[in-house]
């Protein structure tokens, strides 16, 4: 209880009771501290696709070509790779940074064979994790299969 200028004490009354044979609970309106959303206001994807725009543009070329050589390792269709390019770096001309990704990819031929198929048997038993986890056995029995036939082969 708080005390007024003149030493009365004031009470807060109590909230209204519900209404006999309601079951809900009196509702209290909330005082608007807030002002209400304007029309102005931009919605929350279009500052992502800026903020990722931005980023984007400060990217350095060996960043993009990284990007570009994941992109390809995940299986993108041709097409669909050029219209990403074209999407996320259009002022960027897109033939210098496949050619430097595929690059990549023969530069894995004097990789280490042991260190190659340590990574697949690596590749393999994450596979198999997740699929148990996934509760898909089928693949997961496939992973085991595939790690049976790395470590034939290492023998």
């Amino acid at each position: 209880m708080s005390e007024p200028a003149d030493g009365k004490p004031v009470t807060k009354k109590p909230a209204p009771a519900p209404a006999p044979g309601s079951k809900s609970k009196p509702v209290r309106k909330k005082p608007a501290t807030q002002p209400a959303p304007s029309s102005e206001s931009k919605p929350v994807n279009k500052k992502a696709a800026s903020k990722s725009t931005a980023l984007a543009r400060r990217m350095t070329d060996a960043d993009r070509i990284e990007e570009v050589f994941n992109w390809i390792l995940s299986g993108i269709t041709e097409h669909a790779l050029i219209k990403k390019i074209e999407e996320t770096w259009p002022e960027v001309d897109r033939r210098p940074l496949i050619i430097q990704a595929v690059k990549r990819f023969s530069s894995c031929e004097h990789l280490n064979p042991t260190a190659v198929m340590g990574f697949c048997f690596e590749a393999s038993r994450d596979l198999y994790r997740r699929m148990v986890e996934a509760g898909d056995f089928v693949n997961a029995l496939r992973a085991v299969k595939q790690m049976a036939d790395l470590a034939r082969k290492q023998l």
